[in-house]
């Protein structure tokens, strides 16, 4: 059975740390408060989007870094 945790995490660091006590780190207020950040600066959805998937790439790039084959 996979085990994930997750709890304010909001860095690539944080991400790839707690991945590698587990099978994966759980984000989400940090994936959130880009969205509510991107509303107040009136951002298209696609540059919403974007900026969420570069966001999610940075974190998958640092717990793949850290991960043993």
């Amino acid at each position: 059975m996979p085990v994930v945790t997750g709890f304010g995490i909001r860095t690539a660091e944080q991400a790839a740390h707690i991945a590698s006590l587990g099978d994966g780190a759980i984000v989400g207020s940090a994936v959130v408060e880009i969205i509510a950040e991107s509303d107040t600066q009136n951002l298209s959805a696609e540059d919403t989007a974007r900026k969420v998937s570069d966001f999610t790439k940075l974190l998958a790039d640092a717990i793949s870094a850290h991960k043993p084959e």
